[in-house]
């Protein structure tokens, strides 16, 4: 099962591609807590690293290193 915080960017935007994942606080929404990704295995790494208390900017650089070995 896919998390809530995870959906397709065309739900917001019907010409956008990929995949966010939304870290805005709870009841809140706020596009400025979005983090785009080209793959949802990408975005489910990304929230699973911050889940775990990363912090999203290292969970992101982690995530693009992984993405491109």
């Amino acid at each position: 099962m896919i998390d809530k915080r995870i959906f397709k960017a065309t739900e917001i935007d019907s010409y956008a591609s990929g995949w966010i994942v939304d870290l805005s606080p709870a009841d809140c929404v706020n596009p400025d807590y979005y983090w785009y990704w080209r793959t949802r295995l990408q975005a489910m790494h990304f929230l699973a690293l911050v889940d775990s208390g990363l912090a999203a900017g290292d969970a992101a650089y982690q995530v693009n290193q992984w993405s491109n070995q």
